[in-house]
């Protein structure tokens, strides 16, 4: 299960996981942005693969992510990414 999600974020090993590897998804909230979780506070997303932070494609352009480091994905770009290996219709999907 580690390398389908490692693929989904557009990671790219060099050889398949190893027993006891792991994925780690750590959503961060910017204390300074004010508001809270609906009224605009800023929340980022990393994901660590084996406790390494690991850059998603997707989050490494420009605005995508926390000034400075593109680990630090911002949410929407995050969700924006994945939303799009979630199918819309799962009845229709899988017949």
């Amino acid at each position: 299960t580690v390398a389908p999600i490692l693929g989904a974020l557009g990671y790219h090993m060099k050889r398949y996981p190893g027993f006891g590897g792991n994925v780690e998804i750590e959503l961060f909230e910017d204390q300074k942005s004010g508001g809270g979780w609906l009224a605009g506070r800023a929340h980022y997303v990393r994901a660590k693969y084996n406790g390494s932070a690991i850059v998603v494609p997707q989050c490494a352009k420009q605005g995508a992510h926390y000034t400075g480091d593109p680990t630090m994905c911002k949410f929407s770009a995050f969700s924006a990414a994945l939303r799009e290996l979630v199918p819309a219709d799962f009845k229709r999907e899988c017949k």
